[in-house]
């Protein structure tokens, strides 16, 4: 199956000891691919492990929004209202995926 999305496809998680200064980053699990490198983890320890573990979910997230967006439109057709306008859920969510999509 090819990755039409140009990506390595997820899950990727979060490691502690790549390379030789031992830095904290982010593996792809499906393939021996390393997607980033987050910086030395003795000099920023909290914050390069914050971003590793933000960027690791990204495959996730980016499913779990495109699943979503059925049924944000499912629920304008319905006409449900709520706090926030259905429609700028839809746009704000289509937006973010284009954005990851590099669209």
């Amino acid at each position: 199956m090819e990755n039409k999305n140009k990506f390595t496809p997820g899950p990727w998680s979060v490691h502690g000891n790549i390379g030789k200064r031992r830095e904290i980053g982010i593996v792809a699990d499906s393939a021996p691919c390393i997607i980033s490198i987050m910086g030395n983890q003795k000099e920023w320890p909290v914050e390069a492990r914050a971003n590793a573990v933000l960027i690791a979910a990204a495959p996730d997230m980016l499913e779990a929004l495109k699943s979503v967006v059925p049924y944000l439109y499912k629920m304008k057709a319905d006409g449900i209202q709520t706090a926030i306008p259905v429609n700028n859920m839809i746009m704000f969510a289509e937006a973010v995926i284009k954005k990851a999509l590099g669209e």
